[in-house]
């Protein structure tokens, strides 16, 4: 594709010169990114990520979020940034980009830098899910509480408790769906970030099984994996019959598992 006539003088580069980049958090992290040469009218951005799913988190013509700040304030050739309290939502990759007016009149990419890859500092990310129950009995009518708390860092994704593993689970509890759907679920601690614990309330021999507080992440397709869960929790009702429980036990999931609770790795 050509590029337009711009004018005599040295050609336009854009730096963008850190890889990767690992910050504690609480910390601030820094994103440099410097322009040379001659540039068409247009603006520059900071975005996190790329393609569809890219979200603008610095643009030239507007004042930056409360957490970010310039480091050179109004400067037209560093736009390096500072964000200010850095937090797991903030990990990602992040790409300086300069956009030109199009030929029919909107916005489109000039430059852009190869990206940097930032992360938390110590991580690997990790993220440890505490389930301390490996069997629990209820009596029919009463509420089941399953216990499931976090700690440490882990990629962007939704916590969930499943019933039930492979083709055949049941999704009981999701992160992202305040209220619940299901009316006999709570949480223990309403929006907290680290115990996952739930209540269902009125227990039934249908509520038999067993139950796996699990961490998602994106893909590398942007499809959600699995990343860390509970070795799973068995859960049986007692009535007059007498007690249920989940007939037949299916083998425990080859997937990424956390160690007992309070050790570490």
């Amino acid at each position: 594709m050509s590029l337009p006539h711009l004018h005599a003088g040295q050609p336009f580069e854009l730096h963008q010169p850190q890889d990767k980049v690992s910050v504690a958090l609480g910390q601030t992290l820094t994103l440099n990114c410097t322009t040379s040469g001659a540039a068409p009218t247009g603006a520059v951005r900071w975005l996190k990520g790329w393609y569809s799913g890219n979200k603008t988190i610095y643009d030239q013509r507007d004042e930056p979020p409360p957490r970010m700040m310039r480091a050179v304030a109004e400067s037209n050739t560093d736009f390096t940034i500072h964000i200010r309290d850095f937090q797991p939502d903030d990990v990602g990759t992040y790409y300086c980009v300069k956009f030109r007016k199009s030929n029919l009149g909107g916005e489109e990419v000039f430059r852009h830098g190869s990206g940097t890859e930032v992360s938390v500092y110590g991580d690997d990310p990790k993220l440890w899910l505490c389930l301390p129950q490996s069997k629990v009995s209820v009596l029919a009518g009463q509420t089941l509480t399953l216990n499931c708390t976090t700690s440490g860092v882990g990629s962007p994704g939704a916590v969930r408790w499943l019933k039930g593993w492979d083709s055949g689970n049941k999704t009981i509890y999701d992160q992202r769906n305040e209220p619940q759907p299901q009316p006999r679920v709570m949480r223990a601690v309403v929006g907290s970030n680290t115990d996952f614990t739930i209540h269902i309330r009125d227990v039934q021999p249908e509520d038999m099984g067993t139950y796996y507080c699990v961490k998602f992440r994106k893909g590398i397709l942007g499809v959600e994996e699995v990343f860390q869960r509970g070795s799973g929790t068995e859960v049986s009702v007692q009535g007059e019959w007498g007690s249920w429980t989940e007939p037949g036990t299916s083998s425990t999931p080859s997937l990424p598992s956390s160690p007992q609770c309070g050790s570490a790795r």
